[in-house]
């Protein structure tokens, strides 16, 4: 499975590793996130939309892993990742900046005769 990897220090979301990933991918990419110590007491969620498709897909992250939904990968664009953490205490809501992805066109096979 490949792997997006992410930090989130305090509000301030910037990726550790980016690899290349292809349009069309389905239940391959992983998003991993760590976080801070600000972000303890919140259950967090990863949201996902593109620049073609302002749907946003929202997926709960469980240890800060959480599948990119295949929605998101189905065309190549801009993908935007942001963080939402919500405390069960007293109802604060924590957001994070985005992260930019470049989803690629994926490769052609070509026929050699």
């Amino acid at each position: 499975m490949t792997t997006i990897n992410l930090f989130a220090n305090d509000q301030l979301l910037t990726a550790v590793l980016k690899p290349k990933i292809a349009s069309g991918d389905k239940n391959s990419v992983l998003l991993h996130v760590d976080f801070d110590p600000i972000w303890d007491r919140f259950s967090k969620s990863a949201v996902f939309f593109t620049d073609l498709d302002n749907t946003v897909y929202e997926m709960i992250l469980t240890d800060g892993e959480c599948t990119v939904p295949h929605e998101v990968l189905s065309k190549p664009g801009c993908l935007n990742i942001g963080i939402r953490g919500v405390c069960a205490t007293d109802g604060a809501v924590k957001t994070s900046t985005l992260v930019k992805y470049k989803i690629k066109f994926p490769l052609s096979t070509s026929y050699i005769n």
